[in-house]
């Protein structure tokens, strides 16, 4: 879930968590990472690029089954 701490990515997690979701939020700084935290989320990513091979390792190389993002661009 990129852009987890804003308004719409702390909804997102909320919902993903009471889907029984596993939530890997994505940040751009660390006081947004303790934000994320706080509401829930599993992990939380540090940064806006290059996550795609740190949820690969987190997946096991299975990869998300959905990506949130708020923002709008290239995943």
């Amino acid at each position: 879930m990129q852009g987890a701490a804003g308004g719409v990515g702390l909804a997102a997690v909320d919902l993903g968590l009471q889907m029984g979701a596993r939530v890997i939020g994505v940040v751009s700084t660390e006081a947004k990472q303790a934000v994320v935290a706080r509401y829930g989320a599993q992990t939380i990513l540090l940064g806006d690029q290059g996550f795609r091979s740190e949820v690969l390792a987190l997946t096991q190389g299975q990869g998300a089954e959905v990506i949130f993002d708020p923002a709008g661009g290239d995943v």
